[in-house]
């Protein structure tokens, strides 16, 4: 059926949740804090099964009762993974996965966030190898479409080869052969902006 029912498939019984807002350093006035977090908790797509947390990653406000309220919930239980699996994911959501991490590393605020991935290609070389073809997406200007704003395009294009150069070397050793990483960039269209 719809809703979550697929997910319970693939991941079992449903299991507790806290909504956890981070960066609340930079919200003003804080009684926004309060607004989002009941819209959150009220919008019916999604029951939180405890009370929210709020913090600040940067200022580390919060951080302490977030880790104490963790490690209270841990429950021993069985691996879900043997130990001989390295991973259960298929090699282009590693290779995405892997991709994100560098952008995260290498931008800064808000802008990881804006930025959308797209696969161009996977292709198999001769020598072993695999060349990985991704586009960065810009968030255009205007919200609905059109080209991105200059500044954001600079931004990425200045940072770009340092994303390309980390997560080649980090893809080289995940897949356990050579990599070669070709990025570009690209701007998002109405359906990405719509999560079409």
């Amino acid at each position: 059926g719809g809703g979550g029912g697929g997910v319970r498939c693939v991941l079992g019984p449903r299991t507790q949740t806290a909504l956890v807002l981070n960066k609340v350093d930079l919200v003003r006035p804080k009684t926004k804090l309060l607004r989002v977090s009941e819209a959150l908790s009220s919008t019916g797509l999604h029951s939180f099964d405890w009370p929210g947390f709020m913090l600040s990653a940067q200022t580390g406000d919060g951080v302490r009762d977030l880790r104490r309220w963790l490690l209270t919930m841990a429950r021993p239980g069985p691996w879900r993974v043997s130990a001989g699996v390295s991973h259960v994911q298929p090699p282009l959501v590693i290779a995405s996965e892997v991709i994100r991490s560098h952008i995260f590393r290498c931008f800064r605020k808000e802008l990881p966030y804006t930025l959308m991935q797209q696969n161009l290609g996977w292709t198999e070389m001769r020598n072993g190898g695999v060349r990985i073809d991704q586009q960065l997406l810009l968030p255009p200007k205007n919200g609905i479409g059109g080209p991105a704003k200059a500044s954001t395009r600079a931004i990425v294009e200045r940072r770009l080869p340092m994303v390309g150069k980390g997560a080649g070397i980090e893809l080289s050793e995940v897949l356990g052969r050579p990599v070669s990483l070709v990025l570009s960039i690209g701007t998002q269209g109405p359906a990405d902006t719509m999560g079409l």
